[in-house]
């Protein structure tokens, strides 16, 4: 059996990849990377407990605990994006909560998946997120490095280029996105990519979908 949690914000919620099946009406990455696993494994349970809006020390705080209580064997922690947004950012208390948040997870046995945040080009008029990206990326690769997490760096700006890889808002990934950021952590994870889809047709399957809450 495979137990697998997904803890963060909308871009781990899955918006940007709508989907009538799923019981939110959205998939997302992480339910692609759990549809993967259960084909790997039909014993699978997957919980996904990201919520849009979250900053890291909501992540930390809220999601952590319930996490463990899962006793999962996988837990990807994607947070700060929200926090770059706000007026004034503390760096510090941000990777302060991320680094918590990942040895909290790492003390109860689970693999820990850190995601990197998308690093920006463009208008000058977004130097200073530019700035903000670059220094939590930093920070994140220093935790991932010293808890000896998985780190799956999506930073490369050249990389998501594409704007099919992008939902209207120019903020979430689309479904093609979506699939993008699963291929991604899979390959962290050495998954095996099987049926992951390369252009983020999958549906959910009866035969294969994880048991367990979502």
């Amino acid at each position: 059996m495979v137990r697998f949690v997904a803890l963060g914000d909308s871009l781990t919620e899955g918006v940007g990849d709508p989907h009538p099946c799923s019981p939110n009406g959205l998939r997302g990455w992480a339910d692609l990377l759990a549809h993967r696993l259960a084909e790997l494994e039909p014993a699978t349970e997957y919980a996904n407990l990201a919520l849009r809006a979250k900053r890291a020390a909501d992540v930390q705080r809220e999601q952590v605990a319930a996490a463990v209580a899962l006793r999962p064997d996988l837990v990807s922690v994607w947070a700060g994006g929200n926090d770059i947004l706000r007026p004034v950012l503390d760096a510090d208390e941000v990777l302060a909560s991320i680094d918590s948040a990942v040895g909290m997870l790492s003390a109860g046995g689970a693999t820990v998946v850190l995601v990197t945040g998308f690093e920006l080009t463009g208008s000058p008029a977004f130097a200073l997120l530019r700035r903000r990206v670059a220094i939590l990326n930093a920070g994140l690769r220093e935790i991932a490095h010293g808890q000896r997490a998985t780190l799956v760096d999506v930073s490369d700006p050249h990389s998501w280029a594409d704007r099919r890889l992008w939902a209207p808002d120019r903020v979430h990934p689309s479904a093609l996105g979506h699939a993008r950021l699963a291929h991604a952590v899979a390959a962290a994870c050495r998954m095996p990519l099987g049926s992951l889809p390369a252009q983020a047709q999958l549906g959910w399957g009866a035969e294969t979908q994880p048991s367990g809450i979502r």
